[in-house]
């Protein structure tokens, strides 16, 4: 599952008959929205690089972030958001036109990742909103994540549902610029133009005398 796989889903619905696909095809949009591979794969490479280990009197393995890096795991939060958008704009980008759904499906991705960074500990998450509680956290990721799912079903649904050889409206200044060059200029009249009425010369006739 990826966000490569859910742009590519995507343009697989609009290019399909509507009906064409089945139920389970749909819970798959779900779950490849929520799953932004890319972006969590890059999220466990940075992170440890970030973050060091130590281990309580206690005997417990903690995460420490320093502040210095606390910072840095801050812009990495919203640079790997706008990362997980793009690779859904790439993998979207160029196969067909896009739709007003679009709009809403480049924002689960990143949506989802947040989601996941709250449900883990020593995120990025941690670096751009430190204070945050853990009941808050865990309670808003698994709410936050059920409500992706649901809008990302809803989306496939609508597009599932395209025609994509519905015939496309004309612009309205098409229509016009159309209409005004089959206009006619002139009234005809069995195909031919109406002769222009000859005026009469009214000034008296002059003979001339012998």
């Amino acid at each position: 599952m990826s966000t490569v796989l859910y742009a590519q889903r995507t343009v697989e619905r609009y290019a399909a008959a509507p009906d064409e696909t089945s139920k389970p095809a749909l819970v798959l949009d779900s779950v490849a929205a929520l799953v932004p591979a890319e972006v969590l794969a890059a999220h466990a490479l940075i992170v440890p690089m970030l973050t060091e280990k130590a281990t309580t009197p206690q005997g417990e393995v903690v995460t420490i972030i320093s502040g210095t890096n606390a910072a840095t795991l801050s812009w990495v939060f919203w640079a790997l958001l706008a990362l997980a958008s793009g690779v859904f704009l790439v993998g979207r980008m160029g196969r067909s036109a896009f739709g007003s759904g679009d709009v809403l499906r480049v924002l689960i991705p990143p949506a989802a990742f947040v989601c996941w960074t709250m449900l883990q500990q020593s995120t990025v998450f941690d670096g751009a909103f430190p204070s945050v509680d853990t009941g808050a956290r865990n309670a808003g990721a698994v709410l936050g994540a059920i409500a992706l799912g649901v809008l990302a079903g809803v989306l496939a649904y609508t597009a599932a549902q395209t025609d994509p050889n519905a015939p496309v409206d004309a612009p309205a200044h098409a229509l016009t610029r159309h209409a005004l060059v089959e206009a006619p200029t002139e009234t005809t009249l069995n195909g031919h133009l109406p002769e222009e009425p000859v005026e009469e010369d009214s000034r008296p006739l002059v003979t001339a005398q012998p």
